[in-house]
């Protein structure tokens, strides 16, 4: 019950943007506090996490962060990318072959994820509700505060 109550609220009281992971573990898309941004699409986001999409509408270099963990990414690739993890370093090692591009940078915990993307106005990312804080914002995907 107290699961419920708690997603929820996540739901309907908050202005971000969850990605649930289970009931206990949503996911916060997050980036610097300098970021103007507060809202992206689907489409855009997946577009920056495949390196499609290069820097952010006032020239500054976008720096996509992926928390090592996982489950995370496993859950973050279905829902943004539409690929799953094989599918995911499959596409990546295309792209590293061909000389295209390099995979978004993986760090191991939400801690480091906040260090890097408060550190950098260009970073976005994604962090376990939980480890919110002031050193780094919250932002909604499109119009919809949880992704399924």
């Amino acid at each position: 019950m107290r699961t419920l109550l708690l997603s929820f609220f996540l739901l309907f009281s908050s202005s971000i943007a969850v990605l649930t992971f289970g009931a206990e573990d949503p996911l916060v898309l997050v980036v610097s506090l300098e970021n103007n941004i507060g809202e992206i699409t689907p489409e855009e986001l997946k577009s920056i996490y495949l390196k499609d999409k290069k820097s952010w509408q006032d020239g500054t270099p976008i720096f996509p962060i992926d928390l090592g963990q996982p489950e995370a990414q496993e859950r973050f690739s279905r829902i943004i990318l539409k690929k799953n993890l094989r599918e995911v370093k499959i596409y990546w090692m295309q792209q590293i072959f061909t000389g295209r591009a390099a995979p978004p940078l993986i760090v191991k915990d939400d801690r480091e994820v906040k260090e890097w993307i408060a550190s950098n106005r260009g970073a976005i990312g994604y962090i376990h509700s939980k480890s919110l804080d002031d050193t780094i914002k919250p932002i909604l995907i499109g119009d919809k505060r949880t992704l399924q």
